[in-house]
């Protein structure tokens, strides 16, 4: 399976062609502190200090976590494929409950699929449909947002509000209780459903030099938990955050 990964990651770079020079693309390097709550019950505080990745040559792109290519790309409309890495997952040695200790444990997974981004007088609009290509929750995640960037000389604010959606499958996979896992634990079964999950977020990058190379962002993000989730045995949250804090040089 990881053979997979690495051939559709090095499609991806193939097919950026011999445009994608360090000459003529946008190249950020960083790192970020981030940290969030869990949905589960009695589940340790996620935490991470990572390394940051910014690319883009307009055709091909690295964002941290994910890889694409825009087979369309004009000032106010961007089309394109891409491939993430979804960091969700479900530990049982990291929940203090007994019952979900005996839980199988939920992986992350890869996400393969297409977006579109559209820019407007009034706000960019971003739309996005993935499928977990791992082999573990073979669902479906899609997302749907609006932002509006205010400029304020080396400061920029940019709210958005938006939703998740996430199939039966995915869901059922990270929040649900097979029969057999019942048994072992002591928690009923439970099945969840697809749903949305509307969320609002704010991102502040504070520019720390007039040639623009230095900057520092935070960037909060606030979930609601569709009840599908929040009805899961193993969850005992109706919302959660995540909240990123980072340092990155652009050459």
């Amino acid at each position: 399976m990881k053979k997979i990964y690495f051939l559709l990651f090095l499609l991806l770079v193939v097919a950026a062609g011999p445009q994608a020079t360090l000459a003529a693309a946008d190249l950020s390097l960083g790192v970020a502190y981030a940290t969030g709550n869990s949905p589960y019950k009695d589940y340790d505080r996620q935490w991470m200090v990572a390394p940051l990745v910014e690319y883009d040559n307009g055709r091909f792109y690295i964002h941290n976590l994910s890889a694409g290519l825009r087979f369309y790309n004009s000032e106010d409309l961007k089309l394109s494929v891409f491939l993430a890495y979804d960091p969700t997952n479900f530990d049982n040695s990291d929940t203090s409950d007994r019952r979900l200790r005996r839980l199988d444990k939920r992986r992350e997974g890869l996400l393969a699929g297409g977006g579109a981004n559209w820019n407007t007088p009034v706000g960019n609009f971003g739309l996005s449909l993935a499928g977990d290509i791992s082999g573990h929750s073979q669902g479906l995640l899609g997302r749907l947002a609006y932002s509006y960037s205010l400029d304020l000389g080396r400061v920029e604010f940019v709210p958005q509000v938006g939703t998740y959606w996430a199939s039966g499958s995915y869901n059922d996979y990270y929040y649900g209780v097979s029969r057999k896992e019942a048994v072992k634990s002591g928690l009923a079964p439970y099945e969840a459903d697809s749903a949305f999950s509307p969320f609002l977020g704010l991102t502040i990058n504070v520019e720390l030099d007039q040639e623009e190379h230095w900057e520092i962002f935070w960037r909060g993000e606030v979930v609601s938990l569709p009840s599908t989730i929040k009805d899961s045995p193993m969850v005992d949250r109706s919302s959660i955050y995540n909240l990123t804090a980072g340092l990155t040089y652009t050459f």
